[in-house]
């Protein structure tokens, strides 16, 4: 089977959208510009949702507000019903613009100072998870100038983690705290200093692993730490469950799909859950599975030179539009509009951004089709819906591309228009 049946088959956009949609926003939007398609979203979503139904107790799917903050994204997940995924004061003000209801957030701050909290409280979230000590204590007191009791889910360093496209795993990182540590912060002394708190509600607990996680198993582990703190508290009533994200996404090689990783993972939840007594909510957090695959970039072949036994194709845009392409080479498939006309082998073609950095190139994968590359042409990449608009950069004053989002009914909006060179001079201090 070929490459782009593959994708195809699993219903990737990239191979799904026609050439004369691609080329009419090309012509009526310039490039390069972004799409986003909201049939894929709510596709994504409705497969997450199926994946983890086989749970006892009750499932909400949190979407993370951080993989893609675009307004029209969020008031589609608004409409599904989602909880959302947040970790700044500014992201809960586009959840309450978008959708209305910033309160439906898990908040979930890196820095946990208590101004922060303040606000998110005035914002009307209700549960917060923390990962330190005095992170507790800055919610404590936040919670005390609300007049409110705060449910708080305590965040769990599970010591084992997933990198991708690694076998190795790390045993600590700056989120979250250990079980036990005799001579620092963790998990038992977190839960003691919650319970004596007269503010602050004790709901439950919340890990993540990593992000494209492909191994189950690292949500197991986490699942058995979590049990091990509890197992000794039986006056604790663990209410909520929250299993973070990491969901993989296929990129460039062939992944489990949504199913495949649950199935382990609530046959433990399932377990846990016999063993004490009642079912505790489940939240998943997902950003990457959900909105990854909704978004394609495309962009115009300006240049092709020849040398050294390779063909360098000069687009109009860089990795300041793709910024992972360059931090995490990330690799994306990769299509040509108009397809056909040439016969370029792959093997000898460099991808090259317009940006004058050495590092400014696209990695080629197994699923990136790139026959018939010419001056004009449309390269278009896949799988750009999470952690590329919100990293947009103005490297050599570049303007922010259009975001156009194709709705429900296959009518394309803009999402976001084109920024001006103008504008992005005044916000840059001009006048």
């Amino acid at each position: 089977m070929l490459r782009e049946e593959v994708l195809r088959g699993k219903g990737n956009l990239i191979f799904k959208l026609s050439e004369q949609l691609l080329l009419e926003l090309a012509d009526s939007y310039g490039t390069p510009y972004f799409l986003m398609d909201e049939a894929t979203i709510r596709r994504k979503a409705e497969e997450l949702r199926d994946a983890y139904s086989i749970y006892i107790g009750k499932v909400s799917i949190a979407y993370s507000v951080k993989a893609n903050f675009t307004p029209r994204v969020l008031k589609v997940y608004g409409e599904e019903g989602m909880l959302f995924d947040t970790a700044t004061v500014e992201e809960l003000y586009f959840v309450e613009r978008a959708v209305g209801r910033a309160s439906e957030s898990v908040y979930t701050s890196v820095t946990q100072t208590y101004e922060e909290f303040r606000r998110a409280l005035d914002h009307g979230v209700r549960l917060f998870v923390v990962g330190s000590m005095r992170g507790l204590w800055n919610l404590e007191r936040a919670a005390d100038r609300a007049g409110r009791k705060v449910d708080v889910l305590i965040r769990i360093n599970p010591e084992v983690g997933y990198r991708p496209n690694s076998k190795r795993f790390y045993l600590n990182g700056k989120f979250g705290v250990p079980v036990r540590d005799p001579s620092g912060e963790s998990g038992e002394k977190l839960v003691e200093s919650a319970s004596r708190s007269s503010s602050l509600r004790i709901r439950g607990f919340h890990f993540h692993v990593g992000t494209q996680v492909t191994e189950p198993e690292m949500f197991v582990n986490a699942i058995d730490r979590i049990e091990e703190l509890v197992r000794s508290r039986s006056w604790l009533d663990v209410g909520i469950v929250d299993i973070g994200g990491g969901m993989p996404v296929s990129y460039d090689y062939g992944i489990p799909s949504a199913r495949d990783i649950s199935r382990s993972v609530v046959e433990r939840l399932n377990e846990l859950a016999r063993r004490l007594g009642r079912a505790p909510d489940l939240i998943v957090e997902s950003g990457r599975f959900l909105v990854a695959e909704a978004g394609v970039l495309a962009s115009r072949v300006l240049n092709i030179k020849n040398y050294s036994g390779k063909l360098y194709a000069y687009l109009d845009t860089g990795y300041h539009n793709l910024l992972d392409a360059v931090l995490v080479r990330q690799v994306y498939p990769v299509r040509v509009v108009p397809a056909g006309g040439g016969s370029t082998n792959k093997r000898r073609v460099v991808l090259a951004g317009m940006l004058c950095d050495m590092d400014d190139v696209f990695p080629l994968g197994r699923m990136s089709i790139i026959s018939g590359l010419d001056i004009g042409k449309l390269v278009v990449f896949g799988n750009v819906g999470a952690y590329s608009t919100v990293f947009n950069m103005p490297f050599h004053s570049q303007p922010k591309p259009p975001i156009l989002f194709r709705n429900g009914d296959g009518n394309v909006e803009v999402a976001r228009p084109r920024e001006s060179l103008d504008a992005l001079y005044r916000e840059e201090g001009g006048y």
